[in-house]
Order: structure tokens, then sequence, then C-alpha cells
């Protein structure tokens, strides 16, 4: 899914499953059974315009940059990063830009 099929205002929801191998230090008894794997979940949820700051984002471009071509302010672009970083769980641009890429949800932007 791409952010442009995303319409004005609506959310993208995803639930995310990380799966850890059981901890390797830990010593079983003998005849214990293994259980397997444990799983993590984790769920996000990002808007369209949060979507298209960041790729515009991952192709190099300024807040004041993507605020121009988007027709809003740069403080605007700034908290759509902000908030998608904090939906992303990282700290910086370049992470969430790889998460997103990743997850193919940014197209590249470039001709």
């Amino acid at each position: 899914m791409c952010f442009r099929e995303l319409g004005c205002g609506q959310r993208l929801r995803l639930q995310m499953v990380y799966l850890r191998a059981p901890d390797a230090d830990r010593r079983s008894e003998p005849g214990a059974r293994e259980t397997g794997t444990a799983r993590d979940v984790v769920g996000f949820e990002v808007t369209a315009r949060q979507l298209e700051c960041l790729a515009w984002a991952g192709e190099g471009k300024t807040a004041l940059e993507i605020g121009i071509i988007l027709g809003i302010s740069a403080r605007t672009v700034e908290g759509h990063l902000a908030k998608i970083c904090e939906a992303f769980a990282v700290r910086k641009r370049i992470q969430a830009v790889v998460m997103a890429r990743d997850l193919r949800l940014l197209p590249n932007l470039k001709p």
C-alpha cells in the first residue's frame, strides 16, 4: 500500500509481529519442552500526510522545502515527521525512512 492510496485524513493502521528466539542462556531442565519462539506484537497508525512528508524527507528535502512542495508550514512538516518517528519508535528521520521503505510504504519520488 502506498500513501497515495489513502484518502485525505485517513489513517493507516499497521500491526507487526516480531519473532524472537527463546533465551539461549536459559538452561532448560531435562525433559522440559521448548515452547518455540515468543511474539511481540507492535501496532501503530500513520496518516497519508505523514507518509508524504516522510517520502520527501527520504529524497533529501528539508522541512522548509517539503512545506513549500505540500503547501504547509515547515513547523507542520516537522510535527508530521516527529509523529511518524514516534509511531515507528525511532529517533531519526532516516531510520523512519528506512523502516517505511522496508515495509513498502514509500514510493520513489524522484523522476
